[in-house]
């Protein structure tokens, strides 16, 4: 008899988000939008670009776009669209 091994793996659904930021002129800058990002539930990962002017935002469920942009602001950057 062949037994066959089931192997489940459960796959994590993931959204991603980008919005323009102005006002992130170093490292630091991005630093302190990827902290107060990450720390708001859902959100895995926020990778800002002073360079590029904008944040990569991968969430693992629904954040709405106006309490990201709220985070962001509070920091002391602009969220242009």
């Amino acid at each position: 008899m062949n037994a066959k091994k089931i192997i489940k793996k459960e796959v994590e659904s993931t959204m991603e988000i980008i919005l323009k930021v102005e006002g992130m002129m170093c490292h630091h800058c991005e630093a302190r939008v990827k902290d107060a990002l990450q720390a708001i539930k859902g959100v895995l990962v926020a990778e800002p670009s002073h360079e590029k002017g904008e944040v990569k935002i991968t969430l693992s469920r629904e954040v709405a776009v106006k309490k990201l942009k709220a985070v962001i602001e509070k920091q002391g950057y602009k969220v242009t669209e």
